[in-house]
């Protein structure tokens, strides 16, 4: 028996347009048939519209019910309207009552006896907003669980680790949690920094805070701040002694993000540091403190980029090429308009993509050749 190969799956899309294809070649058929009116009525029963409508328009003016089915046209076409209207009814009850699969069911089913609805289309697509900010806000939810039980299992998860560090098992799960940790301080970053942009202040700082005191990161610390300075200057029109609490948190926040800085400085995070020293020049850009740190800074990011430079170019003259643009990669968001930088980068990218290419090219020849006579 002879080995077929299987056939791909068709696309959705195409299997759309094939069908719509086919409505098309029905309706064109169905509108040369003398009983066309006796399938429309029955179709209307079936609530089947733009079968319906397509018909009638695939009509000639010489079929002998033609003007008949035209001056239905316009009840029809409001016949058709008021099933969509209705059926987008239903999918919304279904959906404020969390049926979401039901309910997107029901517009698929509508869109599918009625495909010319932009309504019914604009409805669907509403649909989906809401059904993926629902999503949203469970994921938000969840992320909010998640992060208050690991503030509890860590600390107990290291407690058993100290009391007995040669078990790998334990070492394993303190592992996993852990990267759950910084899973769950990203997502509810994410969602607070979004809360932020709604301007819903409350809710972000109440993300923000979970996630900082999962993982402090420059960007959770920095928009705490801001939302703690913006309750504070909210509240300073007041009165005076408002006014002197917000300058006495500037202050005592302008004293933290030094400590913040010169923490990250100490460890050789330079991108942490100049996070943080932007901060402190939004607080106090006359500072002499942010300006004799801006230009420590700037020498150890400097000296930094110039060795890994080099360090990059070493390795490049060796033929290690994946290496050195590795690299160079990671001290370009240190120095992002450093041309020589950005043409090592492509440069690297280029010899890379070439020697894959030869690799997978079939060779010329077959080693060892052999002789014409052998």
């Amino acid at each position: 028996m002879p080995f077929r190969t299987p056939m791909p799956p068709v696309p959705r899309l195409v299997l759309l347009v094939l069908m719509l294809l086919q409505l098309a070649s029905c309706a064109s058929y169905y509108a040369s048939r003398p009983e066309v009116a006796e399938r429309i009525d029955r179709w209307l029963a079936e609530d089947r519209y733009g079968l319906v409508l397509d018909t009638i328009e695939a009509m000639k003016p010489n079929h002998p019910q033609y003007r008949l089915l035209h001056r239905r046209l316009p009840a029809i076409r409001r016949q058709a309207q008021a099933y969509a209207r209705r059926m987008a009814r239903e999918a919304l009850a279904l959906a404020r009552q969390r049926k979401w699969q039901q309910a997107l069911a029901r517009y698929d089913e509508a869109l599918a006896h009625y495909p010319q609805s932009r309504y019914l289309k604009q409805e669907r697509a509403r649909f989906l907003a809401d059904r993926e900010a629902w999503l949203g806000r469970l994921d938000r939810k969840w992320l909010q669980y998640q992060g208050e039980w690991l503030l509890k299992a860590l600390p107990l998860q290291r407690e058993i680790v100290a009391t007995n560090p040669r078990n790998r098992v334990q070492q394993e799960r303190l592992k996993k949690l852990q990267a759950l940790r910084h899973e769950t301080a990203r997502g509810l970053a994410r969602h607070g920094l979004k809360a932020m942009e709604q301007q819903n202040f409350v809710l972000a700082s109440r993300l923000l805070g979970l996630a900082n005191e999962l993982e402090p990161t420059p960007r959770t610390r920095i928009a705490l701040s801001r939302i703690q300075t913006r309750s504070a200057r909210a509240a300073s029109h007041r009165d005076e002694d408002t006014r002197r609490r917000l300058q006495h948190l500037r202050r005592q926040q302008f004293r933290q993000y030094l400590g913040y800085f010169d923490e990250a400085f100490s460890r050789g995070d330079w991108l942490e540091a100049r996070a943080y020293l932007e901060e402190l020049r939004r607080l106090d850009p006359k500072s002499a403190e942010v300006k004799q740190r801006a230009r420590r800074l700037k020498e150890h990011i400097d000296s930094h980029v110039a060795q890994e430079m080099e360090r990059g170019e070493r390795q490049y003259s060796q033929g290690e090429f994946e290496q050195a643009l590795k690299t160079w990669q990671a001290v370009q968001p240190l120095a992002p308009d450093n041309r020589r930088l950005a043409e090592n980068i492509a440069r690297a990218r280029r010899v890379i993509a070439n020697l894959r290419a030869l690799g997978q090219r079939p060779p010329l020849l077959s080693f060892p050749v052999e002789a014409a006579e052998e």
